[in-house]
């Protein structure tokens, strides 16, 4: 097992017609199962490996990127075989490193990168009909297979910045995901605020404390130069909202084939 081992020595790896392609369009990722716990994962270039490293058995594109925590994976020689150093205080630091990682942080709240393990919780929100009252969903709510689909193409976008993104928003007490928020591709450098939260989070004041949250910190680290924001003229709440926030009404506009009250805050 190699739950208590230090190193891996001269790791056999199988044909690739018997490896587990990561993508499954000739990208040249590759994974081997170990465990349960663990598996190697690598990139192939002709006959040489490129790129690998440990990481756990999850889905598809995930086990790639959780992969590239190695501190350091010797290579010797074509794929058929590699030496490979295991340094399991590495990976540890690593996995902490990730799991921390937010895009943002209020008093109450923290927006962080998606995970698989979301799955259960985001689709408990957008499964309830009344989360989409004012979206072009509101007679489509959101089925497991649409919020896996959307976690797993967050996840492979893997967004590292504040100009576009979407995360998960954890309320930091019940270290519970309550919704989803981002800055959607608009204009140039322009983008437009989303959040959407579960019912049992309305009116606390969440959505206001994360709208100025993501604002600031957008504005604070990257050359963004305004943010809009779109609300169906009838949603008083989320209108309430977008004025708390420090965005300007400019009047009604056609956005995604229906009429919507259009905000904005420039970065000053």
């Amino acid at each position: 097992m190699i739950d208590n081992a230090e190193s891996l020595e001269d790791l056999r790896i199988p044909p690739a017609n018997h490896l587990e392609a990561l993508q499954g369009d000739r990208t040249g990722q590759y994974s081997i199962r170990i465990n349960d716990q663990y598996r190697i994962c690598f990139k192939i270039d002709g006959n040489d490996v490129l790129e690998a490293g440990l990481g756990p058995p999850r889905g598809i594109q995930e086990t790639f990127f959780a992969a590239v925590f190695l501190k350091t994976l010797v290579f010797r020689g074509p794929p058929k075989a590699f030496r490979a150093q295991y340094a399991p205080e590495v990976c540890q630091d690593h996995k902490e490193e990730k799991k921390m990682y937010v895009y943002l942080e209020t008093e109450r709240l923290l927006v962080r990168p998606y995970t698989i393990k979301d799955i259960d919780e985001l689709y408990r929100i957008m499964s309830d009909a009344r989360v989409h009252t004012y979206t072009k969903d509101r007679d489509n709510p959101w089925s497991r297979e649409r919020t896996t689909e959307y976690i797993q193409f967050m996840i492979n976008k893997d967004f590292r910045t504040l100009d576009c993104f979407h995360g998960a928003v954890i309320e930091k007490a019940a270290k519970r995901l309550i919704g989803l928020c981002g800055l959607n591709p608009y204009k140039e450098k322009e983008p437009e605020i989303e959040f959407k939260l579960g019912v049992s989070y309305w009116n606390k004041g969440y959505a206001t404390e994360l709208g100025k949250a993501v604002i600031r910190s957008a504005f604070d680290t990257t050359n963004v130069k305004g943010i809009y924001g779109m609300a169906r003229q009838e949603n008083a709440a989320s209108r309430k909202v977008l004025e708390k926030i420090g965005m300007d009404y400019l009047g009604n506009q056609v956005f995604r084939n229906h009429e919507d009250a259009f905000y904005y805050i420039g970065n000053l």
